[in-house]
Formats: C-alpha cells, structure tokens, sequence
C-alpha cells in the first residue's frame, strides 16, 4: 500500500492499494493502468476526516484523535525540539 501526494509522485507498480491522496494526485493518475486499487481523497486540500476514511478503506485502523487535531500537530512535533542546541530552526521555513 502506498500514499502518494502533491504533484510529482508517481504510483509503483505492484502496489496492492494506493491512496491518491489530494485533487493533484486524483486528476493526474485517477486512470494509471499501475495501480491496482485506487483509493481517492478528491480535496485541496483534503478533509482530515476524507484522510480517515480513505485509511480505513486500505485496512489501516488510524487514531481519529490525531486526525481531528491535525492542524495542531505541527507545533506538537516542533515542540520536542525547543530548547535543543542541535536543532537549528532555519532548516524548517518556507521561503516565498
């Protein structure tokens, strides 16, 4: 089973199920001949709760919790960093 998203990844062949997860993802391999079970998550940016189901759907049993509070889990993970002199923050922005 394989996930893929945003605009650049491309299915493997072989795979059992792959989640198509996003509009992109959708729109662009909805009809690749190499995936064996297409599994759609349509939106953009998909629902927490589309991401659930389409998990489900490929047999894996996902914490909701984590899902209903995924915009929360950036800072969740950001903060087993603070106060660690190997971590440099300038790794993680977004340059526009």
């Amino acid at each position: 089973m394989e996930v893929i998203t945003g605009k650049r990844m491309d299915p493997t062949p072989g795979m059992a199920k792959t989640i198509l997860l996003g509009k992109c993802m959708y729109l662009k391999h909805r009809n690749n001949p190499v995936i064996n079970e297409g599994i759609a998550v349509k939106g953009c940016p998909p629902r927490p709760a589309d991401i659930l189901k389409a998990l489900g759907q490929a047999g894996i049993d996902a914490d909701a919790d984590l899902f209903e509070n995924i915009d929360r889990l950036p800072g969740f993970f950001m903060s087993r960093y603070t106060g660690r002199s190997e971590f440099d923050e300038s790794f993680f922005t977004v340059d526009e």
